[in-house]
């Protein structure tokens, strides 16, 4: 956004940044209720709309505390076609539950409960007592979820694109002012690069102090796995030529990870949460050469897999994605910490 379009947008910005103020003084005097509950709750949120990388690292917490806790995830169920809490079971589609709940579904079902509500005061007793074993929950997207006080709470800034460079909404695509970060407890600077100097470390650990005081940063990069098949599971070896498929928050960082792996023949972006209709992939179809394979991510293929032409079925391959943190000492400091709050 150039700087005159921003001085235009500065009003609405500033409206906006007063109305989210007295709504977060409301709660912090308890003019507002914010539920409270008996068991460890850990907020995974942002402040900037977009993607930030939520979805990969509630599946890191997943890892690193599943074999300690009996985890239940709940998020809001952004873009499904139902309301109120439900519980994530075989029946469920993204219609349902909604594409990231649904990811989570199909990768850890088995080991974890998946629950969707938009009230998540509302939702935690339902999700108890279907789930009474549950003794850590795992919000997701809900830094702004002031109604419920979490145990911890993780907030994630991306690294090209910090919240201390970001203005509010609609200047900006910050969802709160910048000061907002004090509320957090751990902040990870997500898809940083391998090789991130020391120095460049501590200089954004300085800028984000200018905000939120105190608060330990971490730093997390993006591991890219081998492909698989959609139809198969099975890995895809020699792949070369692809096409692209996104619909997600912030395409940029894949979509250059491919490129720089892939000869990649065409790309086809839709808006986050997309729910992708026969005549898109129909039409997708036909520009996939018989030697190039379509990839997409795991998010993605969700919503895909129940309605690809057969001829495309077989030529469609995932692409999974980890988070880690940049060193294993940084892993094991992250730990610590969060057992703490635990």
């Amino acid at each position: 956004m150039n700087f005159l379009a921003r001085l235009l947008l500065l009003p609405f910005a500033t409206l906006y940044a007063i109305i989210t103020d007295v709504r977060s003084w409301l709660y912090r005097k308890k003019a507002l209720f914010s539920a409270k509950f008996d068991l460890p709750i850990v907020c995974v949120g942002n402040l900037r709309v977009g993607g930030t990388g939520k979805t990969p690292h509630i599946e890191l917490l997943l890892r690193l505390f599943s074999q300690t806790y009996q985890i239940a995830i709940l998020s809001r169920g952004y873009g499904r076609k139902t309301r109120g809490f439900r519980l994530a079971n075989q029946e469920d589609t993204p219609q349902t539950i909604g594409d990231e709940p649904m990811q989570f579904y199909e990768k850890f079902g088995e080991k974890v409960s998946i629950a969707v509500g938009e009230e998540r005061a509302l939702a935690i007793p339902e999700l108890l007592y279907h789930r009474p074993d549950t003794n850590l929950i795992l919000l997701d997207d809900a830094f702004q979820h002031l109604a419920v006080k979490p145990s911890c709470s993780i907030l994630l800034t991306e690294y090209a694109k910090p919240f201390y460079t970001d203005f509010v909404l609609p200047a900006g695509r910050l969802r709160e002012r910048r000061k907002a970060a004090q509320r957090a407890d751990i902040i990870i600077v997500s898809k940083c690069p391998e090789k991130l100097l020391q120095s460049q470390k501590e200089e954004i650990v300085q800028k984000i102090s200018e905000y939120a005081p105190n608060v330990p940063v971490f730093f997390t990069k993006i591991n890219y796995g081998k492909p698989y098949f959609l139809q198969t599971k099975k890995n895809a070896e020699d792949v070369k030529k692809v096409v692209l498929l996104t619909a997600i928050a912030n395409p940029d960082y894949f979509l250059k990870a491919m490129q720089e792996r892939y000869e990649c023949v065409l790309t086809f972006t839709f808006p986050d949460h997309y729910f992708f209709k026969e005549k898109d992939l129909t039409t997708i179809g036909k520009h996939i050469p018989d030697d190039t394979y379509l990839l997409c991510t795991e998010k993605d293929a969700t919503k895909l897999k129940n309605i690809l032409p057969k001829t495309l079925l077989p030529k469609t391959l995932v692409m999974p994605i980890e988070v880690e943190f940049l060193e294993e000492t940084m892993r094991t400091d992250f730990m610590l910490h969060l057992k703490s709050f635990l």
